[in-house]
């Protein structure tokens, strides 16, 4: 099959289809891996389609919260990821935390390759589209001649354009996925675990096309057709924490200067040294200081009235619009959720592609990067400057907004969707 995208950069481009598409979402991550897809699949759902989800257990707590139907692939072992402490990684720019995902985390995955293969036949999608570390569903629609599509996170995933821009690694990963092609027939991919998540057909990047513009290093990548980001995190959150943001709202309004802290769904639950340093600039930079995440055996000796406010979860969208600068490991939900809102960012990355995120919002001139013992307070001062502050704010505003992600990103997959009918 072979399917040309609309040549217009609309949104509006796909008309309302004949009949509803069914269209499968597979994933895999944490909550910021999991979450675009989710706002695209709701998006999906609003306009008529059926949207499924395959998912490891944790994840499908989110998609099944989100009102979405998800068959959960797994045990749950991907939890122990929080207790890896050899997982969180910046060695070889990341790849050595991916390196050991592949192997100890989605190889599993593969294991129950063929539960996938039956749900998915069982179900018959028009079209499956493929989070980058899902290898489990590109091959699945491979075999089943379904059409799939990449929904690109990660940049330096992206398959290498006339230079070496990815990684191969071998190990269980890589020996799950050669027994799969060979028993089910499948042409042997030289980069089992780039090329699974790279589509012959369509590969959608979430990055917004004026980050792109405005970042040399992602103009020089093949990262796919930028969309923008489809920013969702509309989960409840518990009657504490929503008395924290309200406290943080009040102080706001109060012309209190407001610095957050947050280091994602579940790496916040390490690191308890750097919570305690960036507590400390309440004093220093009279501020009020917001943990968000802290561990919650520390919250009690971190808090100190209104100078340090800690949480637990609480929604990034609500809480970066209050913010004049947010310290973060560099997740790229994170990292959107602070361009969005135009808060500047201080990244101290941990694993994975936050190394490389923070390089591109220093590109921007709407963060740092740091690593090691800094001067926390230094590199604060230096995002609290006026001209920064303007920056980011300048840059929000010429973003695409999620709902309009979202739309662009349904209106591409159903393109592709209707195509595959017609042939």
């Amino acid at each position: 099959m072979s399917c040309a995208v609309p040549a217009t950069d609309s949104c509006e481009a796909v008309q309302k289809p004949w009949k509803p598409l069914a269209v499968t979402f597979a994933v895999f991550g944490s909550a910021g891996d999991v979450f675009p897809s989710i706002a695209v699949g709701l998006e999906l759902q609003r306009q008529g389609h059926t949207v499924r989800f395959i998912a490891p257990r944790s994840a499908a707590l989110y998609i099944r919260s989100a009102g979405v139907v998800c068959y959960s692939v797994g045990s749950g072992e991907e939890l122990r990821a929080v207790r890896d402490a050899s997982l969180y990684s910046t060695r070889f720019n990341g790849w050595s935390s991916w390196r050991r995902t592949a192997s100890e985390y989605i190889s599993p995955t593969l294991g129950q390759f063929e539960s996938v293969l039956d749900e998915l036949d069982r179900t018959t999608p028009d079209v499956v589209v493929v989070h980058p570390l899902a290898t489990y569903g590109s091959l699945a629609a491979q075999v089943l001649r379904i059409p799939w599509l990449g929904l690109s996170l990660y940049p330096q995933m992206a398959r290498s354009s006339g230079r070496r821009t990815t990684t191969s690694f071998g190990g269980r990963f890589a020996s799950g996925v050669r027994y799969i092609e060979e028993q089910h027939g499948l042409i042997r991919r030289p980069n089992p675990f780039i090329d699974w998540a790279w589509s012959d057909l369509l590969n959608m990047s979430v990055h917004d096309p004026k980050v792109v513009e405005g970042s040399e290093t992602l103009k020089s990548i093949n990262l796919g057709w930028p969309h923008g980001f489809p920013y969702w995190d509309a989960i409840a959150f518990q009657g504490a924490d929503q008395d924290a943001l309200e406290r943080i709202r009040s102080l706001r309004a109060a012309g209190v200067p407001i610095l957050g802290a947050t280091f994602g769904s579940f790496i916040g639950q390490t690191g308890i040294r750097v919570w305690r340093e960036f507590a400390t600039l309440a004093a220093e930079l009279r501020a009020t200081v917001c943990l968000i995440g802290a561990p919650a055996v520390e919250r009690d000796a971190l808090g100190r009235g209104d100078s340090v406010i800690c949480t637990g979860f609480v929604p990034m969208s609500k809480f970066t619009p209050l913010s004049q600068v947010l310290l973060h490991h560099g997740g790229i939900g994170t990292m959107y959720a602070c361009l969005i809102s135009g808060t500047p960012s201080l990244v101290r990355p941990i694993a994975f592609d936050q190394s490389f995120n923070g390089s591109i919002l220093e590109e921007l001139g709407v963060g740092r990067r740091v690593a090691g013992t800094v001067d926390l307070s230094q590199q604060v001062r230096a995002l609290l400057a006026s001209e920064v502050q303007d920056r980011s704010a300048s840059l929000a505003v010429s973003l695409r907004t999620p709902q309009e992600s979202a739309r662009r990103l349904a209106a591409s997959i159903v393109t592709v969707a209707i195509a595959g009918r017609e042939e």
